[in-house]
C-alpha cells in the first residue's frame, strides 16, 4: 500500500512538471506574439498624435474633431499598454527573471507594495498591521514586492461594489516545523473562493475575474518555493479569503527578538 502510494504520487508530479513545462511553453509563445507588434503600434499612434497636433486648424470643427481624435488615441495607447503589462506577466511565469537576492525587511517590502497599491486605486481600503520589529527574510525585493501587489489586487478585486471594503496586511514572527519564519497574512472580506475551484488557485490558467491571466499566484507559489517557503490560503465563501506566506527567518546583524 506504501509503495502504491508513493507510485501514484510520483505520478502526480510528473503530471504536474509536464503540464507545468507545457504552459511555460506556451507562455513563452504568447507573451513572444503579442509583444512583438505592439511597439510599432504605439509609435505609429504616438506619431500620428504629433503629426495631428503640428498640422490642426483653429475652428469649431476642427476643434471637435482634435478631442474626438486625442480621446480615441488615448484610449489605443492605454489599450496597447494594458496588453504589454499582460504580455510581461506571460514572460514572466515562462522565464523568471533572474533572482538578486538580499537580506530585506518583509515589512519594508509590504509598506512599498501598500503604498503603490492605494495610489494605482486610490483607496484607503488596505490596513497595515505589521510586526514591531524588522522581520529580515532572504529575497529578491522586486519579486516578493510583486508577489505582494498581486495579493493585494487580488484581494481588492474580490469585494463587491456593494460592500464595503476591508483588507488586512499583517506580518509576523511564527515557529513551526520548519523553524522560525516570518509570516504575512492578506485578508479580505470580499466574496470568498467558491468550493467547486478551490483546488485549482495556485493552477496557472486559474482567474476569478475578467482579464486575468491567471498566472499571479503560479508565479507567486513558484517564487515562495524557490525560497524555501510556503504559500497558501483560507476561505470562507460570501465572507473573505486570506492568503498567508511563511518564509524562513534570515540572519542580520544585530538581529534581536
Amino acid at each position: 500500500n506504501e509503495m502504491r502510494a508513493q507510485l501514484a504520487e510520483s505520478r502526480r508530479k510528473l503530471a504536474q512538471q509536464e503540464r507545468e513545462i507545457a504552459w511555460r511553453e506556451m507562455a513563452r509563445q504568447v507573451a513572444h506574439e503579442i509583444k512583438n507588434p505592439l511597439t510599432p503600434m504605439k509609435l505609429s499612434i504616438q506619431h500620428l498624435r504629433r503629426a495631428f497636433k503640428q498640422n490642426r486648424g483653429e475652428d469649431e470643427e476642427d476643434a471637435d474633431f482634435a478631442s474626438l481624435f486625442d480621446r480615441i488615441t488615448t484610449t489605443l495607447i492605454e489599450q496597447i499598454e494594458s496588453l504589454v503589462r499582460i504580455a510581461d506577466e506571460f514572460s514572466t511565469f515562462a522565464r523568471l527573471p533572474t533572482r538578486v537576492l538580499e537580506t530585506l525587511d518583509l515589512n519594508e517590502v509590504v509598506q512599498e507594495a501598500v503604498r503603490l497599491m492605494e495610489r494605482e486605486t486610490d483607496t484607503e481600503t488596505i490596513e497595515p498591521d505589521l510586526h514591531d520589529e524588522s522581520l529580515p527574510v532572504e529575497a529578491d525585493r522586486e519579486e516578493l514586492r510583486r508577489i505582494y501587489i498581486n495579493l493585494l489586487k487580488n484581494a481588492l478585486q474580490a469585494i463587491p461594489d456593494d460592500r464595503e471594503g476591508h483588507v488586512r496586511v499583517e506580518t509576523a514572527w511564527v515557529e513551526s516545523d520548519q523553524g522560525s519564519m516570518v509570516e504575512s497574512r492578506v485578508t479580505d472580506n470580499g466574496t470568498g473562493i467558491p468550493p467547486e475551484v478551490q483546488d485549482k488557485v495556485f493552477e496557472p490558467n486559474f482567474s476569478t475575474r475578467t482579464g486575468g491571466t491567471g498566472l499571479g499566484l503560479a508565479i507567486a507559489q513558484k517564487s515562495i518555493d524557490d525560497l524555501g517557503g510556503t504559500i497558501d490560503y483560507e476561505t470562507t465563501e460570501g465572507a473573505g479569503t486570506t492568503f498567508w506566506i511563511r518564509l524562513p527567518r534570515a540572519e542580520a546583524e544585530n538581529d534581536e527578538r
